[in-house]
């Protein structure tokens, strides 16, 4: 009997992007890291960024940074050091400039992680620069590292935020739940 495979590609669903934009992965952070295309925002530069982390492709880290970064970036040291690291949601909180007309911008991000069978987040304020045409991650500001989300305590809807935010916790990581 042979097998209509035409039939099973169409209905297979693409893979959503793990960067949350709700795009699939083909048609989002896919062509970027690839390099088949190049970030027209700083917003998607991070949201790249973030997939690379997500996917395992180191290289792309250290080729999206400025050229001072390079040495931060070694596509080794990250497979090593997050080997045992599962990222699994990214939230932009807020962004300024980094706009295909601009030459600067800032995104403001939540990235939650699991890490021995917990959860962790890390919120920062990252720079982008364009350089030649294209975005450069340019460093950051870390607002709340490494933080434990989940921990088995019971959280109030009024109780602050545990990820940092300065937000009561339904207003932040507890509306998504």
């Amino acid at each position: 009997m042979q097998m209509n495979t035409h039939h099973l590609l169409a209905q297979a669903k693409p893979r959503p992007c793990p960067c949350g934009s709700g795009l699939s992965f083909g048609s989002c952070c896919g062509p970027l890291l690839e390099g088949t295309s190049r970030p027209q925002t700083a917003e998607a530069l991070m949201r790249s960024r973030f997939t690379a982390f997500a996917t395992g492709r180191y290289a792309y880290l250290q080729q999206t940074v400025i050229p001072s970064l390079y040495d931060k970036f070694i596509p080794d040291d990250l497979a090593r050091s997050t080997r045992h690291v599962r990222w699994t949601r990214l939230e932009i909180e807020g962004r300024e400039a980094g706009t295909a007309n601009d030459i600067q911008g800032t995104v403001i991000f939540s990235a939650r992680y699991e890490h021995n069978n917990r959860q962790h987040i890390v919120r920062e304020r990252s720079r982008f620069e364009k350089r030649e045409g294209a975005w450069l991650y340019a460093g950051g500001h870390l607002l709340a590292e490494n933080q434990v989300v989940g921990t088995g305590r019971s959280i109030g809807r009024n109780t602050p935020c545990p990820c940092g935010s300065g937000k009561k916790y339904k207003k932040c990581c507890g509306k998504h739940r």
